[in-house]
C-alpha cells in the first residue's frame, strides 16, 4: 500500500514537472517567434520636411508637364498658338538670362576687374558704371545686326518670295515640305489635296521663304532683345549702387528713367 501511494505521488510529481517544462517550452517558442518577427520587420522610415517638399515638387512638375502637353495639343487653334507663344517666350527669357550672366561674368573677370578692381571707389566707380552702359550698347548693336542678317537685309541677292504648295499635316514627318503644284488638286486659293504614295495629304499655299525668314528673325531677335534688356538692368543696378545714387532714394528712383 505504501509502495502504491509512493508511486502515485511520483507520478503526480512527474506529471507536474512535465507540464512545467511544456509550458516553459511553449513560452520560449512564442518568444522566439516574436523575436524573429521583430527582426524580419523593417523599421518604419520617417519622412523629413525636405522629403515631403521634394515629393510635392516632383508631383507639381509632372502635373505642369501634363498641362503643357494638353494645351499645345488643344483642339482650338488659338489656344495652341498662345500656348506655344508662352513656351517660346519663357524659354527665350531663361536662355537669355543664362547666356548673358555667363558672358557678362567672363567679361568682368578678364577685362574689367583686373583694371578697376572688384569693388572700385571714387572715379573708378564711375568708370565701372560707364562700362556697364557700354556693355549694354554692345548688346543693343549686336541685336540690330542679328536682326538685319536673319531678315536677309544684308544679303545682296534676294531670294524670290513666291508662294508654293507645301504639305500641311503636323502629324507627318514631311510637314512643310514643298510639293509639285501640278500634283495638287486645288479646293481654293490657299488649301488643296495631293496624293503621296497613294495617300491623300492636305496641302496649303504659303510663302515658305518669307515665313522662314520671319521665324528665324523672331527667334534671334527675341533672344538678343532679352540679352540687351538684361544688360540694361545690370547697368542700371550699377548706377543705383554708386555713391551718388545710393545715399538718396530720390536719385535712385530717378535713375530708373
Amino acid at each position: 500500500l505504501v509502495g502504491t501511494q509512493t508511486d502515485g505521488v511520483a507520478a503526480q510529481e512527474h506529471g507536474a514537472l512535465v507540464g512545467t517544462h511544456t509550458t516553459e517550452s511553449a513560452e520560449a517558442a512564442a518568444r522566439h517567434e516574436e523575436e524573429e518577427e521583430e527582426e524580419g520587420e523593417e523599421p518604419e522610415e520617417e519622412f523629413t520636411p525636405v522629403d515631403i517638399a521634394c515629393s510635392w515638387m516632383v508631383l507639381g512638375s509632372l502635373f505642369f508637364a501634363m498641362l503643357i502637353f494638353y494645351l499645345v495639343n488643344y483642339q482650338d487653334s488659338d489656344i495652341k498658338r498662345y500656348a506655344w507663344t508662352i513656351v517660346n517666350t519663357t524659354l527665350s527669357i531663361f536662355t537669355a538670362v543664362l547666356m548673358f550672366s555667363g558672358i557678362d561674368e567672363l567679361f568682368l573677370e578678364f577685362f574689367v576687374n583686373p583694371v578697376l578692381g572688384a569693388f572700385p571707389q571714387g572715379f573708378l566707380q564711375l568708370v565701372r558704371v560707364a562700362c556697364g552702359f557700354f556693355i549694354f550698347l554692345i548688346w543693343f548693336l549686336i541685336m540690330h545686326l542679328v536682326v538685319a542678317y536673319c531678315s536677309n537685309l544684308l544679303m545682296k541677292h534676294k531670294e524670290p518670295h513666291n508662294k508654293m504648295w507645301v504639305i500641311s499635316d503636323g502629324l507627318r514627318g514631311d510637314h512643310g515640305s514643298v510639293v509639285d503644284f501640278t500634283q495638287v488638286r486645288s479646293e481654293g486659293r490657299f488649301k488643296g489635296i495631293t496624293f503621296i504614295n497613294n495617300e491623300e495629304v492636305f496641302v496649303c499655299h504659303r510663302n515658305v521663304v518669307a515665313e522662314r525668314y520671319e521665324s528665324r528673325t523672331k527667334c534671334w531677335a527675341m533672344l538678343n532683345a532679352h540679352m540687351a534688356g538684361f544688360a540694361m538692368i545690370s547697368a542700371g543696378g550699377d548706377l543705383q549702387h554708386s555713391d551718388l545714387f545710393i545715399r538718396n532714394w530720390g536719385l535712385s528712383f530717378v535713375s530708373v528713367f
